[in-house]
């Protein structure tokens, strides 16, 4: 598999980056002791698609789904 092709635009990885800053966001308000541990992955992940440049959620849904675009 080539991760080249599965390279975030600039626009994707700055939605990822807006959308995990507010979630992380409304978690540090919530109170970390009140959230439950499920609901830091999403955020984390944004955050990571964004500094690294690939959504490996993307990538798995495109492997299911047989995109190969």
């Amino acid at each position: 598999m080539n991760l080249k092709s599965h390279k975030l635009k600039p626009f994707q990885r700055f939605f990822f980056f807006i959308s995990g800053c507010f979630l992380w966001t409304g978690i540090l308000l919530s109170g970390i002791e009140n959230v439950h541990w499920l609901l830091f992955i999403p955020p984390t992940m944004f955050l990571g698609a964004s500094i690294n440049g690939y959504c490996f959620g993307i990538i798995i849904s495109k492997i299911i789904f047989k995109d190969n675009k």
